[in-house]
């Protein structure tokens, strides 16, 4: 989490702003849940090229995450992010 998806938000970013089409000031990124939660990592841990977000009802703690959403996404999660 937070891994290669991060590095395409970083990259899109740097592409964007290599075009010349807007202002490099002015790159923005937005996400809901798990996209919130990478909106987050892309403005607090990129380092540069993505300077403003909008999280839209991140998670933050994957642990709480687990232990209050339903069952069924709990079970999901914990197979496909190997939090076992």
């Amino acid at each position: 989490m937070g891994g290669g998806d991060l590095e395409d938000v970083i990259s899109a970013a740097e592409w964007i702003k290599k075009t010349g089409f807007i202002d490099p000031k002015k790159v923005a990124v937005a996400g809901g849940s798990y996209g919130g939660y990478l909106t987050m990592n892309g403005r607090d841990q990129s380092a540069g090229p993505v300077g403003r977000g909008v999280p839209i009802v991140p998670f933050v703690n994957w642990f709480t995450e687990v232990e209050n959403e339903d069952p069924l996404l709990r079970e999901y999660d914990l197979a496909t992010m190997a939090i076992r």
